[in-house]
C-alpha cells in the first residue's frame, strides 16, 4: 500500500517537539472500509497522526547522542480481515553548530626560561569541538592570537604557540606575559568561539654579569691598625636567585697578604701593618663573581695609597759627642751634630738643653 518500502528524511538536531518529520502516504484501492487507512509507528521519539500519517517529534533530538533513528511506519485498512503494509523510515539528525570549542580549561600557567631561542614551543592547545558534522565545518578549528604583548608569539593551525622568529625573552625587562588565543569553529551559518588565557612566567637565566657600583681607591695612614675595614666594594646583579648572589676576592696585588676581602660583603680589611717608607701604593685587582651556572664575573682595579705618619724619631750619627774646649775660646765651632729622620716628610731641628 506504500509507494516505496523505504524512506530517508533529515531533521535538524534541536528541532522542537511537534516538528513535522515525515508524512506517510499509503493508499488502498478497495472500496468502503476496506479502503480506509490508519497509521501507526514504533513507539519512542516520534508520533504519527493515525489519519493523516503526519509524523512529528515528541521532543528535540541531539545528533551527538544518536545521529540517526530507524523506525517502522505501518498502514492498516479497516477491512475484515485487515490488511497491512509497512515502510522503513530512516530519520537522519543533521548537525547544528551548537557546541563551542572546548580546550579543557580557559587558562594556562606556563613557565619558560628567558634563554629559550626563537621558535621555542611555549604551549600546545588541545581543543576539540563536540559537534558531529559530516561536512567537518562545525568542528573544524582555527587558532588566532587575539592579544599578545609586543607581538612576540605565534600560533599555528594545530594550536602550537611558539616564540616568534627573531624574538627573544628577557626576564629583567619583562618577567611575565598574558597571551590570549581565540579558538573558532568554521560553521557556515554560525561560528562559535572560545578564548584561552595563557599566563607566561619567564624564569631567570644567568645572562647578566655582576656590576661593580662602588670601587674606591682609599688613602690609608700607615699606622692604621690591622683589622680595620679600609673600604667596601659594592656590586649588584640584576639576575635573580643564586644568579644574583655574589662573592668577592682579590685576584692579584696582595702578594704580601696585607689585605683580606670579605667574600660575602666586599669589605676590604687591613690584615697586617703598612709601612709608608717601604711601599706607598698597593694596586689590587678584585673579582666579583655570581653563583650561577656557569658563573659570570667582573673585575676591577683599586689602588690603596699609604700616607706617611711621623712614626720614626730622628737618628744622629752619634749619641754622645766629647769635645775639648780651651778656656779662653770664643766664637769657635766646637762640633757638628748630624741627624736624619726616616720619615719622608720629616725635617730635623736642633736645640741645646743644659
Amino acid at each position: 500500500m506504500f509507494p516505496v518500502s523505504t524512506a530517508v528524511v533529515h531533521v535538524e538536531e534541536n528541532a522542537p517537539a511537534t516538528t513535522v518529520v515525515f508524512t506517510a502516504n499509503a493508499s488502498d484501492a478497495d472500496a468502503g472500509l476496506d479502503g480506509v487507512v490508519r497509521y501507526s509507528i514504533d513507539p519512542g521519539l516520534f508520533v504519527i497522526d493515525t489519519r493523516s500519517g503526519i509524523v512529528t517529534l515528541i521532543r528535540s533530538l541531539d545528533r551527538e547522542t544518536v545521529p540517526a533513528y530507524n523506525v517502522t511506519v505501518r498502514a492498516v485498512d479497516q477491512g475484515t480481515p485487515p490488511r497491512t503494509g509497512s515502510l522503513s523510515l530512516s530519520v537522519v539528525i543533521d548537525d547544528v553548530n551548537d557546541h563551542t570549542p572546548n580546550c579543557g580549561t580557559s587558562s594556562y600557567v606556563v613557565t619558560v626560561s628567558e634563554s629559550v631561542l626563537s621558535g621555542h614551543v611555549i604551549e600546545t592547545l588541545r581543543c576539540v569541538d563536540d559537534d558531529d558534522d559530516p561536512s567537518g565545518l562545525n568542528n573544524a578549528l582555527t587558532y588566532a592570537i587575539s592579544s599578545s604583548p609586543k607581538d612576540l608569539f605565534t600560533v599555528d593551525k594545530s594550536g602550537v604557540i611558539r616564540l616568534k622568529d627573531g624574538s627573544t625573552l628577557d626576564r629583567e625587562t619583562e618577567s611575565s606575559y598574558t597571551i590570549m588565543v581565540t579558538i573558532s569553529d568554521q560553521g557556515p551559518k554560525l561560528r562559535l568561539s572560545t578564548t584561552v588565557n595563557i599566563s607566561l612566567i619567564v624564569t631567570d637565566a644567568n645572562d647578566n654579569s655582576p656590576n661593580i657600583t662602588s670601587l674606591e681607591s682609599p688613602t690609608v695612614p700607615e699606622n692604621t691598625a690591622p683589622g680595620t675595614t679600609i673600604t667596601s666594594i659594592k656590586a649588584s646583579d640584576i639576575d635573580e636567585g643564586v644568579n644574583k648572589q655574589l662573592s668577592f676576592q682579590i685576584a692579584s696585588g696582595n702578594s704580601d697578604n696585607l689585605f683580606t676581602l670579605n667574600p660575602s660583603n666586599g669589605d676590604l680589611v687591613l690584615q697586617r701593618s703598612l709601612d709608608y717608607e717601604r711601599e706607598q701604593k698597593h694596586v689590587l685587582i678584585v673579582v666579583v663573581q655570581d653563583r650561577g651556572t656557569p658563573a659570570r664575573s667582573v673585575s676591577g682595579t683599586m689602588t690603596v695609597t699609604v700616607s706617611d705618619v711621623n712614626d720614626n724619631p730622628p737618628v744622629c750619627a752619634k749619641s754622645i759627642y766629647n769635645v775639648t774646649v780651651p778656656e779662653n775660646s770664643t766664637n769657635q765651632r766646637l762640633v757638628t751634630v748630624t741627624c736624619d729622620d726616616l720619615d719622608v716628610t720629616g725635617s730635623v731641628t736642633y736645640n741645646i738643653t743644659l
